[in-house]
């Protein structure tokens, strides 16, 4: 929909009573001619009864896609998002990282002091 989720949303009532999940993508600034906002965008969902279950970031907290749930229909969700080894509670994980070695006294990134 590229900008356009808060026109589209405001099109679909029907289809929105007739659905159980949507993925659609928010920005919190305009990076669309006339494009909508996050909040727009979520108000909207909310009002219709859905519930929103995850969010990425494509850009920072600028643009990002959020996963909503309809109502009716999150409780079949509930086993698979407190159970720590479901797929989905995996997908909603970030990977584990090594983390970097501590730096020692007097290092630098790209370079140690003498």
């Amino acid at each position: 929909m590229e900008g356009a989720a808060e026109q589209v949303l405001a099109g679909a009532p029907e289809v929105l009573r007739r659905t159980l999940a949507v993925f659609i993508e928010c920005e919190t600034r305009p990076f669309w001619h006339e494009g909508g906002s996050a909040g727009t965008v979520v108000d909207t969902l909310l009002q219709a009864g859905f519930i929103p279950v995850a969010r990425d970031r494509e850009y920072g907290d600028e643009q990002f896609n959020i996963l909503f749930v309809a109502g009716r229909a999150a409780h079949l969700l509930a086993p698979s998002l407190l159970d720590a080894h479901s797929p989905l509670r995996a997908c909603l994980m970030p990977t584990r990282q090594t983390p970097p070695p501590p730096r020692k006294t007097g290092e630098r990134l790209g370079a140690t002091l003498k």
